[in-house]
């Protein structure tokens, strides 16, 4: 018996040159999915949850309205279905690329329909390294696109394939993945 249903794989970026000037990292898939920026998605690691007792309770601020729970709901950016980040309808894409809306309205396209959250998640490591989480599905080909933060490219690598390696698990039940950096020089 596996213990698990799936792996989280991961793709290393690594920038050449001058990368202090460069805001984000996207890796495109052969189809066009694109990675967002993890911090843009998730819950940051410096407001992690705290379990309160009830004396700490009337510390807490008292919320002026409480909202039914079906409102409480539709206004979840993402769904959490036991710890797993499910792809939900409430990312807005960076402004400047494509679906974007004009006005920078968070939450819609300019046909006024909700953008998926990408199965593809990027952080930076450090100046140079970015790293490329994927959630679900490991593409053979990507392109891997590295902007400055008015939104121009400082560098891009394009049809890169990727030969994924298992890095955890067995052949069995299958396990996480990696795959050889990717270089982008930027300039």
């Amino acid at each position: 018996m596996c213990p698990a249903i799936g792996y989280i794989s991961e793709v290393r970026v690594v920038l050449v040159g001058d990368a202090g000037f460069v805001d984000e990292v996207r890796l495109c898939d052969e189809v066009g999915v694109c990675s967002a920026v993890e911090a843009e998605v998730l819950i940051g690691e410096d407001e992690p949850l705290t379990l309160m007792g009830p004396d700490q309770l009337s510390e807490q601020p008292t919320p002026v309205e409480i909202q039914p729970e079906e409102e409480m709901l539709d206004s979840v950016p993402f769904e959490v279905n036991s710890g797993n980040v499910v792809p939900g309808p409430t990312l807005e894409p960076a402004p400047g690329s494509p679906g974007a809306t004009p006005s920078g309205a968070p939450g819609a396209t300019p046909s006024g329909a909700p953008v998926e959250i990408p199965p593809y998640l990027a952080r930076s490591e450090s100046e140079n390294v970015w790293v490329i989480t994927m959630m679900a599905g490991r593409p053979d080909e990507v392109t891997v696109t590295a902007y400055r933060l008015d939104g121009s490219v400082a560098g891009e690598s394009s049809s890169v394939a990727l030969e994924w390696k298992r890095v955890g698990g067995s052949e069995q039940c299958g396990g996480p993945t990696e795959t050889d950096p990717v270089t982008v020089v930027v300039s």
